[in-house]
């Protein structure tokens, strides 16, 4: 397969970095013959200038994905200005810095060049402090996994390659690569206040939460009813998420998926205490986009389960943990009453982190 039919196959595939490698060794005559038998009409240009417009023509044609029969030069093309000592720029973009300054920013894929002040042939040029700036475009952040996200961007350097330092400049490496990397993590902020590491469970109607006084008219209530209350209590928290992250349990006792409570009079007599959480509207189930309420946890963790995620990022709302002992397992209590029981639960957040 020939130059020719390689440039065209790089062109049909918007492969800039291939093209350029196609243009790095050939002459200007050979690059006027690929030019014509691809019918495009090539200027009456020589050196800098020729080799300025082709590569203008060949990212045109690479984002196009296809080859125009027109004019490599067109209005929009660069040459060496008249009477000036010398000259720098970006086709149609910003510039930044004068003739003796760095070349012009560009914030779209277009050349920028800078001609030298003086002929150079036949003497050595240093070149340093060479740099790139670039502008990262995202997703919405919040959005985004956490993780590492990296690229590469490769770039051809030699006679119309990306970095061109002229025709007589001969780069002993012909490829430039920058890697980089993006590393994504979100913020999980919880807080709670000194009372909500303490809840005492108070008998109340199902699906409340009642204070210590309502707590006691209800013993009383149950005294002449016998009609068993479920034991209940709440912490609350404050909690600021911009990511993914797990909830669940670990325990002093557990008692299947639950933690569970012990007996003082009794230890080796338990209670399994269900964990429910209630979560800021903001943040949602991870496989279902629901909101979370009194969302049962469980001991360990489970990447299947009690997965949430924020789908905005607003700071400090209240969530909340309710406990619950049910009234079956509240009857076991009765039955060694006068009696305490307790128990540690601990409740872990963990975000995705990288």
């Amino acid at each position: 397969m020939n130059d020719f039919h390689i440039l065209t196959l790089c062109i049909e595939k918007k492969d800039v970095a291939g093209a350029m490698r196609v243009l790095r060794d050939k002459s200007e005559f050979a690059m006027r013959k690929i030019l014509e038998k691809l019918k495009v009409r090539v200027p009456a240009l020589t050196g800098r200038a020729f080799w300025h417009d082709v590569q203008r023509w060949l990212l045109a044609a690479c984002r196009r994905g296809k080859i125009q029969h027109e004019s490599v030069r067109n209005r929009s093309a660069f040459q060496p200005a008249k009477n000036q000592a010398s000259q720098s720029g970006c086709a149609g973009h910003d510039q930044a810095g004068g003739a003796s300054g760095h070349v012009a920013r560009s914030h779209q894929y277009a050349a920028c060049f800078k001609t030298s002040r003086r002929d150079l042939t036949g003497e050595p040029h240093l070149i340093n402090d060479t740099s790139f700036g670039y502008e990262l475009k995202t997703p919405d952040p919040v959005k985004m996994d956490a993780g590492i996200y990296t690229g590469e961007l490769k770039l051809i350097v030699g006679p119309g390659g990306d970095i061109d330092f002229g025709d007589n400049f001969q780069a002993s490496d012909t490829e430039l690569r920058i890697n980089i990397a993006l590393s994504v993590n979100h913020e999980l902020k919880l807080t709670t206040t000194a009372d909500a590491h303490a809840v005492s469970l108070q008998p109340c109607a199902s699906g409340r939460i009642c204070t210590a006084d309502e707590g006691s008219a209800n013993w009383e209530r149950w005294m002449i009813n016998q009609v068993t209350p479920e034991l209940t209590g709440r912490s609350d928290f404050s909690l600021s998420s911009s990511g993914t992250f797990t909830v669940y349990l670990e325990c002093e006792q557990q008692s299947g998926p639950d933690c569970a409570l012990q007996s003082d009079n009794s230890p080796s007599q338990t209670v399994p205490v269900q964990s429910l959480l209630t979560l800021p509207n903001n943040i949602v189930d991870s496989f279902t986009g629901s909101v979370v309420s009194k969302r049962r946890l469980a001991v360990g963790k489970d990447s299947t389960k009690n997965v949430f995620t924020a789908n905005s990022f607003v700071g400090s709302r209240a969530g909340s943990i309710d406990f619950m002992i049910s009234q079956k397992d509240v009857d076991t209590i009765l039955k060694t009453r006068p009696d305490t029981y307790r128990g540690a639960v601990t409740v872990i957040f963990d975000p995705q982190l990288h």
